[in-house]
């Protein structure tokens, strides 16, 4: 998973990287048409055309190319919005998926957590259990060695009586 969310992280960036190259071109074509512009009106100060008809060619010209560049930008800004609207839109996607793998798991931690807790509760109880058993198996092999205790005894002193009155 960690693969394919970097894999997608990936894809991502680079379509950032694109959609900044195109703005970046199309800032560069902004900045081409203003030096079109500029030029244009340079030849406007340059010629002076005395008539009336030649100044008006010229600015319906300069209008045309301010108007073109116009249209071209709003072009470009609208082409990058959509781009950038849909970069948003998969982005979003692509968080709530990983959220909702987060979110499974917690889940799963959750349960493991539980099934952690309940086990750790039966090894426990069993330790004490375990525990109780010992106790009790000592006791009676403490009673059981004190009754041989006894009866070793018992019997030494037996056998003393007996040597004692044969000799």
């Amino acid at each position: 998973m960690d693969d394919e969310l970097k894999q997608l992280l990936e894809a991502m960036r680079q379509e950032i990287v694109n959609a900044r190259q195109d703005t970046a071109d199309a800032r560069q074509e902004i900045a081409n048409a203003r030096q079109d512009t500029a030029n244009v009106r340079q030849e406007i100060a340059n010629a002076r055309q005395d008539t009336a008809d030649a100044r008006l060619e010229s600015r319906r010209h300069t209008d045309e190319k301010i108007e073109e560049s116009r249209r071209h930008t709003d072009k470009l800004i609208e082409e990058n919005r959509r781009h950038f609207e849909v970069i948003a839109e998969r982005l979003e996607s692509r968080i709530e998926l990983v959220a909702e793998g987060v979110t499974h798991c917690n889940e799963r931690l959750d349960r493991l957590d539980a099934k952690v807790d309940r086990f750790a509760a039966d090894v426990a109880q069993e330790f004490v259990e375990t525990r109780a058993m010992i106790k009790f198996s000592h006791h009676e092999l403490d009673r059981r060695l004190r009754t041989l205790e006894e009866v070793v005894a018992d019997l030494q002193s037996r056998v003393e009586r007996l040597e004692s009155t044969t000799h």
